[in-house]
């Protein structure tokens, strides 16, 4: 036994229960080489793995059986399909949706029946049970409405008061100086014309409690008709349709922050441009420029 001990020393071989499990290098060549060796063997066996493992999943949707061309021209033609689902007009079923009135129910007699120049069956005479065509008034014998227009063919005056007089609307208020341009301080005469423009004849008050001619500058009123004057009367007329009446009045001249025996007193007023209005209760003019030199 020691014999074999001492060959296998000579030899330089160790006993067996002196061997290592594993060397680091086998071979003449430097230790580096053999790793790197080991290192490009490592590699490639985890880029086998790699490799396997995406061929086994399959990588993209695309590969997978079944998405062919006609899958996803399928996928493609239900989203274009998608926004046709909102709701539309056109989709709507009958009777579901909103829609015009049916002509038929629509009742002729709420379009303004009545209201002819005759006042009965006219233009739009047969609105509520005309039996013609649509109830137009062509050919209808229908009550057309309550016949209020006026059979002569006269306005109606909307804005007339309650008590019949002529309402302002129907009134034209105009003064009428006999020059516009005359010499400060000097006395002018100035009319104030009345008429009756509607077409209905009418009362109204035409005293001289209702009549005013003024004459202004701006906001500042220098001389008026009513103010030195005690005459405070009324005097309904009745005016027919056209017709004018005229009421004349003499400016002194003066302003009427005075008045002495019935007249205006005050100061002349200076050379410049004034105006002139005249007044019918509540009825005021357009003015007239008149100028003083």
């Amino acid at each position: 036994m020691s014999r074999l001990r001492r060959v296998a020393s000579v030899a330089g071989v160790r006993p067996a229960y002196g061997v290592p499990i594993m060397r680091a290098t086998v071979g003449p060549l430097p230790p580096a080489v053999y790793w790197r060796r080991r290192a490009i063997v490592l590699g490639a066996v985890l880029l086998g793995v790699i490799v396997l493992f995406v061929a086994c999943t399959g990588g993209d949707d695309d590969d997978k059986p079944g998405a062919g061309p006609a899958s996803r021209g399928a996928s493609q033609s239900a989203s274009a399909a998608a926004p046709d689902e909102e709701p539309s007009f056109a989709d709507v079923p009958p009777g579901s949706g909103p829609s015009l009135p049916d002509p038929d129910q629509v009742s002729p007699g709420t379009q303004d029946g009545g209201a002819g120049p005759d006042g009965g069956t006219g233009q739009d005479g047969s609105g509520q049970n005309g039996d013609g065509q649509n109830g137009d008034g062509q050919t209808g014998t229908g009550d057309g409405g309550d016949g209020s227009g006026q059979a002569d063919g006269q306005n109606a005056n909307v804005d007339a008061p309650a008590d019949g007089s002529c309402g302002d609307s129907e009134i034209s208020v105009t003064p009428v100086p006999v020059t516009t341009e005359t010499d400060r301080g000097s006395s002018l005469v100035i009319k104030l014309r009345i008429k009756n423009v509607g077409s209905r004849t009418c009362p109204r008050d035409l005293g001289a409690q209702a009549q005013e001619l003024y004459i202004d500058q701006g906001a500042h009123k220098y001389w008026s008709s009513d103010t030195c004057s005690n005459d405070r009367s009324s005097a309904v007329v009745e005016l027919a349709p056209g017709a004018v009446r005229e009421y004349s009045v003499t400016w002194n001249g003066r302003e009427a922050t005075k008045c002495t025996g019935g007249l205006a007193d005050g100061p002349v007023p200076d050379a410049g441009e004034y105006e002139v209005r005249g007044r019918l209760s509540t009825k005021v003019s357009a003015p007239v420029v008149l100028t003083l030199r």
